[in-house]
C-alpha cells in the first residue's frame, strides 16, 4: 500500500478532499499565503505556546530545588529528567505518520498533548508548597511528556513546508519559526525571572500560580485555533515495515550518518560544570530572579544569534565557521568564570551577577548561532509522507548526545569536592578545576569538523548520491540511537534509585523535607535546651537522621532504615520540622550546639567491628543539654 497526501505548500495547504489541480493549488496559495492566515495560524502559536510552557517557570525550577538543599547531581538529575521526554520524540513521530486519528496525523495528538502536559501542571500547581525534590521532577517529566507530543507534531507540520521551498529561499520558514521561538522564550524567561521573586519583593506569583497559569494557557490560546488548522489528509497508511524501510534508507544516505555522527560528538563533549549553580548560591547568594534573568538575556541573545545566522549566513551555509566558532567561544567564556572563583571582579567592581549574565549571555549567542544549520541539515534528508518521524529521529540524536554530555558531567563532580557540603564548608578549589575540565573537553570536537561536517546545503546534497550510501553507516547511526536511549533511560533512573554510584555524581537523591532550607552539612546543630534554640533541636535531629539515611544507602552493611528511631518516613521527618517552626517565638537563637559527623573506619580492625562502628559522632551543647540523653540513644541504636 501507498500513502497518498494532499500538497502542503509553503503558506497553504490544500483542500481535504480531492487532489487538485494546478490551478486550485495556485488560487488556494494566494488566499492563504501567509503563516498568520487562520488555516496556518496555529502552527506559530505552537511554538509560542510551547516557549512559554518550557521557559516561563525556569526560576521556579532552577530555585525550589535549592530550597530543598538539592545537591549539584541532584540539581543537573532534574534537567536531565525533564529532559528525558524529548528522547522519546522518535516514537510520537511513530504515532503521526503511522497511527493517523481520522485521517490526521497531527491535530488530535497535539490536543491529547496538552491536555497531558495541563494535567500535571496543575498537579504542580496543587502540591506546589508540599514536595519532595523526587515528587517535583516526576511531575516535571510528565508535563514534558505531553508537551514534546506537541513539539514533534508542530515540527513535522514545518519540515512539509520547509521541503516544499523554493531553492532560493531555502531555510527561510525554519529561520522565521526559530526566531519566533528564540523571541518567546525570551519572554518566557523575563516575564518568570520579574514575577518568581515574590518573597524578596512583595509581588509577583508564587509557583502554584505559575503552574496554574501554564496549565490554563493552551486553552485560551491554542486550542481554538488548531480547529481551523489544515493539514495534508491521509488517504491511506504505507504498512510499519514499508515505513521503516524508508527511514533505513534514510540513515544509510551519506548526506545522514555523516554530520549525525559530527552532531552526536559535539553535543556529547559539550560538558559543563554541573556544581556552577550551587557554587553562585553558595558564593555570592544569587535569588530566583538573577538565576531567572540569566536565563532571559541568554534566550534574547540566542535569538541575535539566529537572526545572524539567517541575515548574513544562512545563503553560503559557512557550516564550519558557524560551528568552529561556537565552540572556541563557549570553551573560553566557560573558563572565564574562575574570574567568579577566585573574586577577582570585585577589584573591578564588578558585580558576579553582571559578570555571570554577560558570560551566559555570549554562550547563548554562539548556541543560537548554529541552532538553524542543523535542522536545515536534518530537513534536507527526511522522506517525503514521513516528517514527523525522520525529524523525530534526526532530532532525538541531539536530545541523547546532550544526556551522554550531562551523565558525563555527573560523573565529573566525583574527582574534586564540589559538592554543596563542601562549598558551604568554604572549600572550593575543585570548582576552578571543573570549570577548566569541561571547557577543554568542548574544543575535543573541532579536529573532526573539516572531516564530518558538510560546509552548506549544497555540500549535504551531493553526499545524497545513492553510490555514496552505506549500510554499516546507517547500522551504526541505529546502534549509536538503541545505545543512548537506553543509556539515558537508565542513567536517569540511576539517578534517583541509586545515587551513591559514580556514574551519577556520588551523591543520593533522597531529600530533606519540604520546610527544611538549611543546607546539608555534616556539622549538625542539634540541643534539648527549651528556649531560642529549640527550632535548631528539631531541625539537628532530621538532619542527624538524614545522615545516618545516607550512610545507609551508600554502605549496604549498616543497619537497615527500619531501626531508625527518630523517624523512619519522609512524612514523619515533615511533620517534625513543621512542629519545630511552630514552636520558636525568638528571632535570634542562641549560639547552637553542633553535631559532627564522619566515617570512623580504624585501622586494621576486622571488617566486623568496622560494620559495627560506622560513624563517629561529637555532640557539643550548653549545659543541661539533653547530650547525655542523646548519646545513649544513639549508642543503642547506631552502634556509634
Amino acid at each position: 500500500m501507498e500513502v497518498e497526501y494532499h500538497s502542503f505548500e509553503i503558506d497553504h495547504v490544500l483542500p481535504r478532499k480531492g487532489v487538485a489541480t494546478d490551478a486550485a493549488g495556485k488560487a488556494s496559495r494566494e488566499s492563504s499565503s501567509s503563516l498568520w492566515a487562520l488555516s496556518n495560524i496555529a502552527i506559530p502559536l505552537n511554538y509560542i505556546c510551547i516557549g512559554l510552557i518550557i521557559t516561563f517557570p525556569n526560576a521556579f525550577i532552577e530555585y525550589y530545588p535549592r530550597q530543598l538543599g538539592a545537591s549539584d547531581s541532584q540539581l543537573s538529575t532534574i534537567g536531565v529528567v525533564r529532559n528525558l521526554p524529548w528522547t522519546f520524540k522518535v516514537l510520537y513521530g511513530v504515532l503521526a505518520d503511522v497511527f493517523p486519528i481520522a485521517g490526521h496525523r497531527f491535530k488530535p495528538y497535539m490536543v491529547l498533548g496538552y491536555a497531558i502536559a495541563s494535567i500535571f501542571n496543575l498537579l504542580l500547581a496543587q502540591y506546589a508548597d508540599n514536595m519532595s525534590v523526587i515528587t517535583f521532577t516526576t511531575l516535571l517529566f510528565f508535563s514534558m511528556l505531553g508537551l514534546i507530543m506537541v513539539d514533534v507534531m508542530a515540527d513535522a507540520l514545518l519540515t512539509y513546508k520547509a521541503m516544499a521551498e523554493p531553492e532560493g529561499s531555502r531555510g527561510h520558514i525554519q529561520g522565521t519559526i526559530y526566531m519566533l521561538r528564540f523571541l518567546t522564550e525570551t519572554v518566557g524567561y523575563w516575564g518568570g525571572s520579574i514575577l518568581s521573586n515574590r518573597d524578596s519583593w512583595g509581588w509577583g506569583l508564587s509557583m502554584g500560580q505559575c503552574f496554574g497559569l501554564l496549565a490554563l494557557l493552551p486553552v485560551v490560546t491554542i486550542l481554538p485555533f488548531l480547529y481551523f488548522m489544515d493539514e495534508p489528509v491521509v488517504v491511506t497508511v504505507l504498512p510499519f515495515r514499508g515505513q521503516m524501510a524508508m527511514i533505513w534508507k534514510m540513515l544509510c544516505l551519506r548526506a545522514t550518518w555523516q554530520p549525525l555522527s559530527f552532531i552526536v560528538l559535539y553535543h556529547t563533549l559539550h560538558t559543563y560544570n554541573a556544581a556552577w549553580g550551587n557554587f553562585l548560591q553558595v558564593r555570592y547568594a544569587f535569588n530566583a530572579f538573577e538565576y531567572g534573568s540569566m536565563a532571559a538575556v541568554g534566550s534574547t541573545v540566542g535569538f541575535l544569534g539566529v537572526f545572524v545566522y539567517k541575515r548574513y549566513l544562512l545563503d553560503g551555509g559557512h557550516w564550519h565557521f558557524v560551528y568552529t566558532f561556537a565552540s572556541v567561544v563557549i570553551a573560553i567564556f566557560s573558563v572565564a568564570n574562575i574570574v567568579l572563583v577566585f573574586r577577582l571582579n570585585e577589584p573591578l567592581g564588578l558585580p558576579a551577577y553582571w559578570f555571570a549574565m554577560g558570560d551566559s549571555a555570549i554562550m547563548k549567542f554562539a548556541y543560537g548561532v548554529q541552532y538553524l544549520p542543523s535542522a536545515i541539515m536534518f530537513t534536507r534528508v527526511c522522506p517525503e509522507g514521513q516528517e514527523a518521524v525522520a525529524y523525530a529521529l534526526l532530532t532525538g540524536f541531539s536530545n541523547l548526545s546532550g544526556g551522554f554530555a550531562s551523565t558525563i558531567s555527573n560523573a565529573l563532580l566525583g574527582i574534586w569536592p564540589v559538592q554543596l557540603e563542601d562549598m558551604k564548608a568554604g572549600e572550593i578549589d575543585g570548582i576552578w578545576k571543573l570549570t577548566v575540565v569541561t571547557s577543554v573537553i568542548r574544543l575535543l570536537a573541532l579536529p573532526f569538523i573539516p572531516y564530518l561536517l558538510p560546509n552548506s546545503i549544497e555540500a549535504l546534497d551531493r553526499l545524497k548520491q545513492p553510490h555514496l550510501a552505506s549500510r554499516v553507516g546507517g547500522a551504526c547511526a541505529v546502534a549509536i540511537y538503541a545505545f543512548g536511549f537506553v543509556w539515558v533511560v537508565i542513567v536517569s533512573f540511576l539517578a534517583i534509585t541509586s545515587p551513591c554510584l559514580q556514574l551519577v555524581g556520588d551523591v543520593i537523591a533522597e531529600d530533606l523535607p519540604p520546610m527544611e532550607i538549611t543546607p546539608l552539612s555534616t556539622i549538625v546543630p542539634m540541643s534539648y535546651v527549651f528556649d531560642d534554640v529549640e527550632h535548631r533541636t528539631i531541625s539537628g535531629i532530621i538532619h542527624l537522621q538524614y545522615q545516618v539515611r545516607r550512610r545507609q544507602s551508600c554502605r549496604r552493611n549498616l543497619a537497615k532504615s527500619s531501626r531508625v528511631p527518630l523517624a523512619t518516613t519522609d512524612a514523619e521527618l515533615r511533620e517534625w520540622h513543621g512542629a519545630a517552626r511552630g514552636k520558636v517565638h525568638s528571632s535570634e537563637p542562641d549560639s547552637s550546639p553542633i553535631v559532627v559527623i564522619s566515617p570512623k573506619y580504624p585501622p586494621r580492625r576486622p571488617q566486623q567491628q568496622q560494620q559495627q562502628h560506622p560513624l563517629r559522632l561529637v555532640i557539643c551543647g550548653p549545659p543541661a543539654g539533653g547530650k547525655g540523653t542523646q548519646c545513649e540513644r544513639l549508642v543503642e541504636k547506631y552502634g556509634v
